[in-house]
């Protein structure tokens, strides 16, 4: 039995030796083997033999493990089935990021931000639009409704409240009054609480930014010109113009005057 565990340890320090050549040629980093445990060392350092290799008794015993998962150069270290080893693995995985993997998920977060700031883009305004072609779309009806029915409707601006309701004039009464729409235009509609409506101009009234305003519709087919500016929180601005003589009621981004919102609009 001692002719054996001679031979065994004449074979481990050869062994050891035929990998300290081969580390200093950089072909792998040193492992060496003691009772069946398995010690890695860097490659940058040479190996070192542990003492009393071939003995039965325990290393861990001899060299306990230090705290922290880190072990002493002749601690042989958990094996690889040991919770500590998963551990220890686990916070070397956790310890940080490699430059390689920080570029790749700065390069996915470009990727993203190119495609998606455009289409946020559209999304800015997309309330104030919308406030637009309702109040136009309300106009336009109330065009066509008075010239059909034969009926004078007036339109109706909240300004302070951002809202509007359509009234009609009831010709039976005894005194002839606006009484509140019962049709499809009828009720009061609120703007969004991102969109309000900042003034009205009414030809032959003047402009009005407070109070409640109206532009009427006659039976005759025609209406009061008006331009309406509606603003939103990103401080936007949409000018909707009724004209006049045909009912046609036309949209512009930005901030137009009268004047100017007549001119653009016979473009």
């Amino acid at each position: 039995m001692r002719g054996i565990g001679r031979v065994r340890q004449s074979y481990l320090i050869l062994f050891a030796f035929g990998r300290k050549i081969a580390r200093q040629a950089g072909l792998f980093s040193c492992r060496m083997r003691n009772n069946g445990k398995v010690v890695q060392t860097p490659a940058t350092q040479p190996p070192r033999l542990l003492p009393h290799m071939g003995r039965k008794h325990s290393q861990e015993k001899r060299y306990p493990r230090s705290r922290g998962g880190i072990h002493t150069p002749f601690d042989p270290g958990p094996r690889r089935h040991d919770k500590g080893y998963f551990h220890a693995w686990l916070r070397q995985r956790r310890s940080g990021f490699t430059l390689l993997e920080l570029a790749v998920v700065l390069l996915i977060i470009g990727l993203v931000l190119a495609i998606a700031l455009p289409r946020f883009g559209a999304f800015r305004g997309a309330e104030l639009r919308s406030e637009s072609r309702r109040l136009a779309a309300r106009s336009h009806y109330l065009y066509e409704e008075a010239g059909a029915q034969k009926v004078l409707l007036r339109l109706n601006f909240d300004l302070d409240h951002s809202a509007y309701f359509v009234t009609r004039l009831d010709p039976f009464a005894s005194i002839p009054s606006f009484m509140p729409e019962k049709g499809p235009a009828g009720g009061v509609v609120t703007m969004s609480a991102d969109v309000r409506l900042r003034d009205v101009w009414v030809e032959g009234a003047g402009l009005f930014r407070s109070g409640i305003v109206s532009c009427e519709f006659y039976p005759s087919g025609t209406a009061d010109a008006a331009v309406i500016h509606l603003l939103d929180r990103n401080g936007d601005t949409m000018s909707i113009g009724i004209d006049p003589l045909n009912g046609v009621v036309s949209i512009i981004a930005g901030d137009l005057s009268p004047a100017a919102f007549q001119e653009e609009a016979r473009r």
